[in-house]
């Protein structure tokens, strides 16, 4: 939850706002999601079912409200509906995929900008402080890897939410099963979390080192070029630039 309120602690107003739009956006994915999951038994159901005889409820009036029609149509107006719903379900999917990486990539925008313009109205003593390798690492790479990580969480709270709405429509059917797994599912997550959490911010840290060393040698190999061959140091170059990206990748992998 830390790393969430520091995420959104960068965000401007409008741009809470739009979080705010896309939350109400998400509830309605979970929404078509239940539905998605909720149509699979009734639909074979109706299926299944020759005659208007069925014990459920909305199955009556299924066939009560189409005329009680024959097996045939049966299949027809059951797959049409089936078909359309999930057209719309997925149409609705698509749009809020594209709403959801257009504000990620929006923040990458407008992050990029703020950074590169802190920088450069920064005092000269502070450019001389700081190798502009790393300075070049924060406003592409990690802000690429903030972006990254606000996907991460809209797709997170996404999950979280159509988890909670087949929870409950599994609750609302089979109470004990649905209880029995979520919890044992809940148990495994909050293990693995525990398990990781330390190991995965002590790989974040060290990748962002070996990004730093790693444009570093890349940008004072090329731009001093000149003085690197007349000193015959490019096999040292070569070899510190790819000992850093090979940590680098180990680490992300």
């Amino acid at each position: 939850m830390k790393i969430i309120k520091k995420l959104i602690e960068l965000l401007t107003t409008p741009q809470k706002k739009q979080i705010i739009i896309l939350f109400f956006l998400m509830i309605g994915g979970m929404i078509f999601e239940t539905i998605g999951v909720g149509l699979i038994i009734p639909v074979f159901t109706v299926l299944s079912k020759s005659d208007s005889g069925s014990s459920i409820s909305y199955i009556r009036y299924f066939y009560s409200f189409f005329g009680n029609p024959s097996p045939a149509e049966i299949i027809t107006i059951a797959m049409i509906a089936m078909v359309i719903i999930y057209l719309i379900k997925n149409a609705y999917l698509g749009f809020l995929a594209w709403a959801q990486f257009r504000f990620a990539n929006s923040m990458q925008v407008y992050l990029s900008q703020r950074l590169f313009t802190i920088y450069l109205f920064q005092p000269y003593t502070f450019h001389l402080q700081r190798n502009s390798a790393q300075l070049v690492r924060n406003v592409l790479t990690e802000v690429s890897q903030y972006q990254a990580a606000i996907g991460q969480i809209m797709t997170l709270f996404s999950e979280i939410l159509v988890v909670a709405g087949i929870t409950a429509l599994l609750v609302s059917s089979e109470p004990l099963g649905a209880i029995t797994v979520f919890i044992t599912l809940s148990g495994v997550a909050w293990l693995f979390n525990r398990l990781t959490k330390k190991k995965v911010a002590k790989w974040g840290t060290e990748r962002l080192f070996h990004d730093g060393q790693t444009n570093q040698h890349l940008m004072q190999g090329l731009s001093g070029v000149k003085d690197v061959k007349i000193l015959g140091r490019e096999k040292e170059f070569l070899r510190i630039f790819y000992d850093h990206q090979t940590k680098r990748a180990r680490l992300n992998r």
